[in-house]
């Protein structure tokens, strides 16, 4: 599996204080020349990490799930529920 940084996102939380959060695409070979992506956010200063591997062989589907996790700054913790909807 390949990973790419898409997206960072900076903020500052009330009570954790500030956040480093990073959006990666995930590449993993499905078959052939088919790939199927997925999706990794990181906060850096804790190191909490949360992975949702494949969930679309759509690659402009996945920048538009990227972006809007980015843009709603969706944490690690909530990763999984977001993804659970979006599908």
């Amino acid at each position: 599996m390949r990973e790419k940084l898409v997206a960072k996102c900076y903020l500052c939380a009330k009570t954790a204080g500030p956040l480093t959060l990073e959006y990666y695409l995930l590449v993993s070979p499905l078959v052939e020349e088919l790939e199927i992506y997925g999706v990794k956010i990181v906060e850096k200063r804790s190191g909490v990490v949360a992975i949702a591997p494949g969930l679309t062989t759509s690659g402009r589907k996945i920048l538009h799930l990227i972006d809007l996790l980015s843009k709603g700054t969706v944490t690690p913790t909530s990763l999984a529920d977001i993804v659970e909807d979006w599908l």
